[in-house]
């Protein structure tokens, strides 16, 4: 499989990925489903598209943290023009539904056109199409399919190795506890700072438990108090 494309010499920007993240938005009284984001301006730049045409290269179970909790994601790689990386969570209706659609292709070899469609509220849909014929590729909703064995047998059909399995994690406390908490409210006092305003950069809301590692940097970064290396 190639793509013929004409390559310019000379000064030019480096041939990155670019990341297509699945989510909902408006912008200038338009609905976007999914967007890129620049993370040197941490904007988020709409696309209003909403199909992309290419190869499916392969798919990616890409461990993620956000907002101080463990997030999976399901990345899908895609050639076209150039090569575009389709992120959702690996829960979402949109993987889920895109995943079953993609066990119904059995020749990666043509392009496909994977879309997004607006469900109610935040959900949004996957929609798979061949992008010779234009026709839908169906699969029936199985809310119980087994995802991760379906993602290893579509990465099988186009040719991809298993990707290696972390060695399971070591047991660690991931959480501080109630001395340490009143430790960090205490500092926050002595130095006339709401224990809110140094928690809610890091992502954390009234009643949630503080990460020790974000514990650590909270204490020797921002309150500038000295703390041992907590044990996790």
């Amino acid at each position: 499989m190639s793509i013929q494309t004409n390559i310019q010499l000379g000064l030019c920007d480096p041939p990155e990925p670019i990341y297509l993240y699945v989510g909902s938005g408006e912008s200038q009284g338009q609905q976007y489903l999914w967007y890129c984001f620049d993370i040197n301006s941490e904007r988020v730049h709409p696309v209003f598209q909403r199909g992309l045409t290419g190869y499916i290269r392969e798919l990616r179970v890409t461990p993620k943290e956000y907002k101080g909790k463990d997030a999976t994601k399901l990345d899908i790689v895609v050639s076209c023009d150039r090569l575009y990386i389709v992120r959702s969570g690996i829960e979402t209706n949109f993987s889920k539904g895109l995943l079953l659609a993609l066990s119904q292709v059995n020749d990666f070899e043509n392009p496909l056109t994977i879309a997004v469609a607006p469900g109610e509220e935040t959900v949004i849909f996957a929609r798979l199409y061949n992008a010779t014929t234009g026709e839908r590729v169906k699969a029936e909703w199985n809310p119980n399919a087994p995802w991760l064995d379906l993602i290893q047998a579509i990465n099988q059909k186009l040719g991809v190795s298993p990707q290696p399995q972390s060695p399971p994690p070591l047991p660690y406390r991931t959480t501080i506890d109630k001395n340490q908490f009143a430790t960090l409210v205490s500092m926050c006092t002595e130095r006339g700072i709401q224990t809110s305003a140094v928690l809610t950069p890091f992502g954390y809301q009234r009643g949630s438990s503080v990460l020790a590692k974000d514990y650590q940097k909270i204490m020797q970064e921002v309150l500038k108090y000295p703390v041992r290396e907590v044990a996790f």
